[in-house]
């Protein structure tokens, strides 16, 4: 399939949107079964152990998310075959100590039935080394990695922002976190704290000009936002923007601010700062420098610990 090197920056961004999507979905799935979930935790261990805050786990999520990722935009932008980067290596040790390597094939939207179901069963066929034979759970993650989701309301806002122009593939890359936050996705609980909980679990999906090192486009997606009112299901919340040159588009949800994310009163600041709970406290403490060093009247930044 060619590869064109330029395309729409509407479409391109529908289609990160759309992979944050796909992601999310595959991280429900996975954690609606406690029983299936007790399974897919590895500790990792070696290179892979970036030893950042105590125990750092992976889990099945963030293996078959980040192949599920790279597969969906290599399969919709050859070009950039070697140029998607994920923080997890494609592979996964079952409780047999077996090491699966995890891949997924891609079928176009225009795939035949028969297509699509010889794709679903070689996926099952993988995972079912990963879940040591779990015939039901693998042919259940398979489906949910090939199934044709519905159009979300955050492609929606893309095609309502009139997104114009094109995007020259030749200088783009990627960088995704399948999983941020794993310690909350496996063992976070549903809590009111904006600090920690399954509901501060994100995917991350990043493009960047590999010339500059400029982002270019991005996604933040919550899987475990919210509960659906009617049937208690897990709804989730994408956030995402675009900056290429002079063109600057962000999700409309963004304009609305948490009011612990906003500026002091009587101050006006033109960035937000927003860090993570086990960031190096002596990286919080240069940030809050340069907010206290700036004048009462104006600031050019704030900071929020969250």
């Amino acid at each position: 399939m060619a590869c064109p090197t330029q395309v729409q920056r509407s479409e391109f961004m529908r289609s990160l949107l759309r992979c944050s999507e796909r992601a999310s979905h595959i991280a429900r799935i996975i954690r609606a079964e406690s029983s299936l979930f007790s399974l897919l935790v590895e500790e990792k261990t070696g290179d892979s152990n970036t030893k950042l805050s105590g125990a750092d786990f992976k889990t099945l999520a963030d293996v078959l998310i980040q192949c599920c990722v790279v597969a969906q935009i290599e399969h919709e932008y050859p070009c950039l075959a070697g140029r998607v980067y994920g923080e997890e290596e494609a592979s996964f040790t079952n409780q047999k100590g077996e090491t699966v390597t995890v891949h997924v094939d891609v079928c176009s939207n225009s795939a035949s039935a028969p297509a699509l179901e010889e794709s679903i069963q070689s996926t099952a066929d993988m995972l079912c080394a990963v879940l040591d034979k779990n015939h039901v759970a693998s042919l259940a993650l398979a489906t949910a990695v090939h199934q044709q989701l519905p159009v979300s309301t955050s492609e929606e806002e893309v095609v309502s922002a009139d997104i114009s122009g094109q995007l020259d593939l030749e200088r783009v890359s990627f960088w995704l976190d399948p999983i941020d936050d794993t310690s909350d996705y496996i063992h976070g609980n549903e809590t009111p704290e904006l600090t920690s909980g399954i509901h501060c679990v994100t995917v991350l999906l990043g493009a960047f000009d590999h010339h500059t090192g400029q982002p270019i486009a991005g996604t933040v997606s919550q899987p475990f936002h919210h509960r659906n009112t009617d049937d208690g299901v897990w709804c989730g919340r994408t956030l995402w923007g675009l900056c290429d040159g002079d063109h600057r588009y962000y999700s409309p949800s963004l304009a609305v601010c948490e009011p612990r994310l906003k500026p002091p009163q009587g101050t006006s600041c033109d960035l937000v700062v927003i860090g993570s709970r086990n960031e190096e406290s002596s990286l919080v403490q240069l940030f809050q420098d340069t907010t206290s060093s700036s004048s009462s009247s104006s600031c050019s930044l704030a900071v929020a610990v969250v």
